[in-house]
């Protein structure tokens, strides 16, 4: 067995002194709630086919994505393997896949827009794992049970019916990039499309401008991710297409009611925020007759009656934002994310605490399925609100930008009505949009992390900017991550090795078991989070490394800790050309200072090998030949720790 503990000197970001925020425990009330909606809500190993369209379509495919944000922001693979696990449920229950249901259409749904929200979540995966975390590629995947395609049984969470034995991420990724484009194809080559409209409703008809906005968004993104990951133009130009139709006009003439429309999808406002209809630009047809002859009419007033409504106005928001930050301006320019931002904080929001209905402020009904006599409040619980938490990224990025702010909007809302249920609070997308609140505390402030019981079967990190502490024999019930356990314990299993980082201190409380065989170690990082800083700590630890044992005794504490002081600060940041990198050391050091792109490509490198005194140094740094995207920013002390801050070119 080797247990490694590691103190280390290293710097600090310089980080926003806000934190407010950090105290409450959101991704521990992720996981209870998570697990409460696949066990009790969506089910998705023991669903039916004939009953998984509203629950794959709506709810399944938004928790699928919330998965990948959780693993983005905590690292931990379990997050990945309940992607993986199951994904492959939902994909057993695919029409030409199970073997209940008589069809050779590879579709879940007679709605067309569940469909597009499952492979909008499957494809985000296969360019997450390809493009983005492209080291996950050979990375190899636990052979938990319920993966062996021999142990496969129906209505169980052994959902692998399709005989094959996945072996690392990147196979699956490569598996189920196919079966996206199958559903894909299928939709294209049966009349779904449109070149002018995107999306149609009924194959093959006239008198159409494509289905309504928000069930145009799973196909844009599908699309998108694939035509990106596959680097195929066929798909990429119709995600251009559907892209473009939300900058673009409605134009037409109603001649039955003697009225025009002329103006752009998304409605501008004085104070710079965008509406819509919930129509976007699909606008509907109807026979109208007059003295003399037939017409068939755009109807003007059907088109004008619902504006976009908080739930939907969300799920229209993550094409232009898969725009922005995969392929920015694009069509969709850092000007669109300040003005859906400044939707939500000047128009869905009331001011006091609750959301209107739509995104105009208005609280009234938004399509013509809704029962048109219902007077809807805007105090209500919407727990909706919770997704538009992504645009706090664009709070004060402009004038027009104002408070309150996102930030603030959400996780005031996330207090008063999410926080300390018994039972999950929301559906899908809730669950999706909470971990997006995860990804902006850990983003933006220096939360604690608790982990409960657990069995470490595979390789893993763990990592928080505040405490991380191992408290099994505080376990609720059954643990959150697979393998699933019910001992209040917490083990890293021989041949396995688990690497724990902390801004502040690991503390392993008892019911804690590092195996013979294993290799483990605890190290404390404070440029995690700069509220480690503390110049007077006597204490603190000079480049030192200690190895110890797990003490033997039950209820033994183990804490590593440490608190230094150091800087890293770049602004502005986001820049469009130039920006300033400024380093402040504490001691003589020896640095190198790199700028890599999202390829992992260098594209600036200085002070390579040489030794600075400590003092404030300001290194200019420009990037005028650099496309849009982001950078990071590598910064080596003593050829030891490599600390990293995210650059943004616009």
């Amino acid at each position: 067995m080797k247990i490694i503990f590691v103190i280390t000197l290293i710097l600090a970001f310089n980080i926003l002194d806000a934190q407010t925020y950090e105290d409450i425990p959101v991704k521990e009330e992720y996981d209870i709630y998570n697990a409460h909606e696949i066990n009790n809500a969506h089910r998705p190993c023991t669903r039916r086919p004939d009953d998984d369209e509203r629950t794959f379509g709506d709810g399944m495919s938004k928790i699928l994505e919330g998965y990948i944000t959780m693993y983005k922001t905590t690292g931990d693979k379990a997050y990945l393997y309940k992607f993986v696990l199951q994904s492959l449920c939902v994909m057993e229950n695919r029409h030409d896949l199970n073997e209940s249901i008589e069809s050779n259409i590879p579709r879940w749904a007679t709605e067309m827009y569940h469909d597009s929200y499952i492979i909008a979540a499957f494809s985000r995966f296969v360019y997450f794992i390809k493009l983005e975390e492209p080291a996950l590629l050979n990375e190899p995947i636990y052979q938990f049970d319920e993966l062996n395609p021999s142990n496969y049984l129906p209505n169980t969470c052994n959902c692998n019916s399709f005989g094959i034995t996945f072996l690392t991420f990147g196979q699956y990724a490569n598996w189920l990039q196919d079966r996206v484009i199958e559903t894909l194809n299928w939709f294209l080559d049966h009349g779904y499309w449109h070149n002018t409209y995107g999306m149609i409703q009924y194959p093959y008809t006239t008198n159409t401008t494509g289905v309504c906005i928000n069930m145009q968004i799973g196909f844009g993104r599908a699309l998108f991710f694939i035509g990106l990951t596959t680097g195929e133009n066929y798909f990429l130009d119709k995600a251009n297409t559907i892209a473009n139709l939300f900058k673009g006009k409605v134009v037409f003439k109603d001649r039955c009611e003697n009225k025009s429309y002329n103006d752009y999808v998304l409605r501008l406002t004085e104070d710079n925020a965008y509406w819509w209809y919930h129509y976007g630009w699909s606008v509907t047809y109807r026979d109208c007759w007059d003295w003399w002859y037939y017409l068939k009419e755009p109807k003007y007033s059907q088109f004008v009656e619902y504006v976009e409504d908080i739930s939907h106005g969300a799920v229209v928001t993550w094409l232009p934002l898969d725009f922005y930050h995969f392929q920015p301006n694009s069509p969709f320019t850092i000007d669109d994310m300040i003005r859906f931002r400044n939707m939500f904080t000047k128009y869905i929001y009331d001011g006091e605490g609750g959301f209107y209905n739509n995104v105009d402020s208005s609280d009234n009904p938004v399509s013509i399925r809704e029962n048109q006599t219902t007077n809807y409040a805007h105090n209500h619980f919407h727990p909706r609100a919770l997704n538009y938490i992504l645009f706090a990224d664009f709070d004060g990025a402009d004038a027009t930008a104002t408070p309150p702010n996102v930030y603030d909007i959400v996780f005031n809302y996330y207090i008063n009505n999410i926080k300390d249920c018994t039972i999950s609070p929301y559906g899908g997308q809730g669950n999706k949009g909470h971990a997006e609140i995860v990804q902006a505390q850990w983003k933006r402030e220096c939360p604690n992390l608790t982990l409960y019981n657990r069995k470490v079967v595979y390789d893993q990190d763990f990592k928080a900017k505040g405490a991380l502490t191992i408290a099994p024999k505080e376990a609720l019930g059954k643990s959150y991550a697979e393998p699933i356990i019910q001992d209040k314990i917490f083990t890293v299993e021989p041949g396995t090795t688990v690497n724990m980082v902390s801004g502040k201190s690991v503390v392993l409380k008892h019911g804690t078991h590092i195996k013979s065989g294993s290799n483990f170690r605890a190290y404390i990082d404070p440029a995690l989070c700069s509220n480690t800083q503390n110049n007077s700590n006597p204490n603190r630890s000079n480049n030192k490394e200690e190895q110890r044992s797990i003490p033997n005794k039950e209820n033994d504490t183990i804490v590593i800790g440490g608190s230094f002081e150091n800087s890293l600060d770049i602004y502005p940041n986001p820049f469009a050309s130039e920006t300033l990198i400024q380093i402040t050391l504490q001691k003589p050091s020896n640095v190198t200072l790199t700028v890599l792109d999202s390829f992992g490509r260098t594209v600036f490198n200085q002070f390579v090998d040489m030794q600075l005194e400590e003092g404030v140094y300001n290194i200019p740094f420009s990037g005028e030949d650099l496309t849009a995207g982001f950078y990071h920013c590598i910064l080596t002390i003593d050829n030891q720790t490599r600390l990293t801050e995210k650059m943004i070119k616009q």
